[in-house]
């Protein structure tokens, strides 16, 4: 079991525990003795204990436990400069921020599960680097490539299906917006994620992903949705829930065009997943694909790693230890 700084430093009342307990142990002793015998043969009794000694062992032991709590804190001076190399996969998450999102055959909506969905898939990633897209009508780049999750985090929390002003679904557009968000290189081992519930309304997305072949990307496609279509809901002017509806007063299914973004994910040699049960899967994609590519080195720095000098209260405590046990409790006894 390991523990944190701040349990080691309430050890140190463990000491103090320790100290009064001593203390009230040696009083009890002192009055038992008082007690036992008279002071004249008290004083016979114990001619050769010095109980001067038995306060400085005392003493002794609460300094060397002291010590052991400071050397289990870990005291740190002093550093040293070393390399630290970044490496993994570049994966950029590409999110349907449309109207169409706000159906609820997934609870509590499709945008809500997307969005649990791509906070797990980050939870396993292991120091590859990730960036957001949102898209509808148009798209843009949320959040830039970054191995800092807590920030990718913040900028997902913020999608809503307000994110991006233009209506319709742009999968072709997002796909190119996807490919800038990547360092400009030919390399391999690019990896784009898309999720979305609609159908494409560009009619571009496989030549798009057509030129992500080309630099190297692999798109994992998710349609998200009931496959049979779904209401969108919206807010009429009374801010009552309900449908949208066409110019004939139909109401409008939101279907996803799964023969489209399985299209889209095989031309790269990517995958189609179908998360209409209520569970993306993006972690299993990790775990059975990305993780297994080669990693490519993003950066390399310098961290300062400051020294651990636990070994110095340790040693000390240890030479008190062996102090307290070679002074004793006896007397010195002067030979006349």
């Amino acid at each position: 079991m390991q523990f944190g700084k701040l349990e080691y430093i309430q050890l140190l009342w463990v000491v103090v525990a320790v100290a009064f307990f001593l203390y009230y142990a040696f009083r009890k002793k002192q009055v038992a003795l008082e007690k036992f015998s008279e002071h004249t043969l008290l004083k016979n009794l114990v001619a050769n204990v010095s109980f001067k000694k038995q306060k400085i062992r005392a003493c002794i032991v609460i300094a060397a436990l002291s010590f052991v709590v400071l050397a289990l804190i870990d005291p740190k001076w002093g550093y040293h400069w070393e390399d630290v190399k970044r490496k993994g996969v570049d994966i950029v998450i590409v999110l349907d921020t449309s109207k169409s999102m706000l159906a609820k055959d997934m609870k509590p909506n499709r945008l809500k599960v997307a969005k649990r969905g791509i906070e797990d898939f980050v939870n396993v990633l292991r120091g590859d680097r990730v960036s957001l897209v949102t898209f509808a009508g148009t798209s843009f780049i949320q959040c830039p490539l970054t191995t800092d999750y807590a920030a990718f985090k913040m900028f997902l929390d913020d999608v809503t299906v307000e994110s991006v002003p233009r209506g319709g679904t742009n999968i072709g557009g997002a796909i190119i917006t996807a490919l800038k968000a990547f360092p400009n290189k030919t390399d391999d081992n690019k990896i784009i994620i898309l999720i979305t519930d609609g159908e494409d309304h560009s009619g571009t997305m496989i030549k798009a992903a057509r030129e992500a072949k080309k630099k190297g990307a692999v798109i994992y496609a998710v349609g998200i949705g009931n496959p049979i279509g779904a209401p969108i809901p919206v807010m009429n002017a009374r801010g009552v829930e309900t449908y949208k509806k066409d110019s004939q007063g139909n109401v409008i299914l939101t279907k996803v065009d799964e023969e489209g973004l399985k299209q889209v994910a095989f031309e790269t040699g990517g995958a189609y997943l179908s998360a209409s049960a209520g569970s993306i899967g993006l972690e299993r994609i990790y775990e059975q694909k990305i993780a297994k590519l080669e990693k490519k080195e993003f950066n390399k720095s310098r961290k300062r790693v400051f020294k651990s000098r636990f070994q110095i209260p340790l040693a000390i405590a240890f030479i008190l230890l062996l102090f307290e046990v070679v002074i004793g409790d006896k007397k010195k006894i002067r030979k006349t």
